[in-house]
């Protein structure tokens, strides 16, 4: 890869509305799956860019969720496509951990064209080790980074976002830490110029930075997380759904609900986090 040049009650009771998209992930990887000291090239869908870069390394020294997350070093460059996304509403999720004995630049990025004479950025996140900043370009909205911690990364896509400009160009709002650091960047312009209403790949690349850890990725419909019953609006229905899964299984080793999964942060144990997460989500709105 080449980087491109109210109350919670109330809250809960209020809800939000959302369009549909498709029904599946094209993304959700835990990592967990595969062999401690494994390269992920030829693993899972992933790949190396195609014109060149370093396999990153299965790794079982930090992890999200129990119990192995992806080690990046300098040069490692990850691709995994996806296809047919055109339109609709998705999340990209990553748990992200920087140690703080890290220098150096790793990037989380999304593309809606990829292949020789086909690139083309649509989101572009630097992880600076050195600066400790968590920074959009070329926007340069930006966000303090954390350090040896696991911390959510979660981009909210909207491919049917007009933005006010009357015609469809895409939006995409972007998180860290529970902090939007970005709001309504336009998806087809916001990198590089002249994109297209697609999601093409996810990329992850190392360019400097002396370890960069990735666990728990995803690409998921449905633009809003709080959305847990999937029936693409946020209401008092996703709450009360929550609610029931998360009372029968407390506790208890995913998975586990009755209408909902009640791991909401996917570590494998129902516990007062999921709870915690959740209503961090759902008070956040769409």
């Amino acid at each position: 890869m080449r980087k491109s040049n109210c109350g919670v009650l109330g809250i809960a009771l209020a809800g939000c509305a959302l369009a549909g998209a498709n029904a599946f992930a094209q993304l959700d990887d835990n990592f967990d799956s595969y062999a401690v000291g494994s390269g992920l090239s030829g693993q899972g869908g992933w790949s190396i860019w195609y014109s060149g870069g370093s396999d990153a390394a299965i790794s079982d020294v930090h992890a999200n969720s129990p119990g192995n997350s992806l080690r990046l070093l300098p040069g490692s460059d990850m691709i995994f496509e996806f296809s047919g996304i055109t339109d609709g509403k998705w999340t990209y999720r990553a748990m992200t951990y920087m140690p703080s004995t890290s220098t150096g630049d790793a990037y989380l990025i999304l593309m809606n064209g990829y292949g020789s004479g086909f690139d083309n950025w649509s989101m572009q996140i630097r992880f600076g080790g050195t600066d400790l900043v968590v920074e959009s370009q070329w926007g340069l909205e930006a966000t303090s980074l954390v350090t040896d911690q696991w911390v959510e990364f979660r981009a909210e896509i909207d491919l049917d976002d007009m933005l006010d400009l009357g015609f469809e160009v895409g939006s995409l709002d972007l998180f860290y830490n529970g902090v939007q650091f970005a709001d309504d960047l336009i998806w087809i312009d916001n990198t590089s110029t002249g994109g297209s209403l697609n999601i093409a790949n996810t990329d992850l690349y190392n360019d400097s930075c002396t370890e960069f850890f990735v666990d728990d990725i995803s690409l998921l419909p449905g633009g809003c997380a709080s959305d847990v019953n999937g029936d693409t609006i946020s209401d008092i229905l996703d709450f009360l759904d929550f609610l029931d899964s998360f009372g029968n299984c407390e506790n208890q080793p995913a998975p586990c609900g009755t209408t909902v999964e009640a791991d909401y942060n996917g570590d494998t144990i129902v516990d007062i986090l999921d709870f915690l997460d959740f209503l961090d989500a759902f008070g956040t709105g769409c």
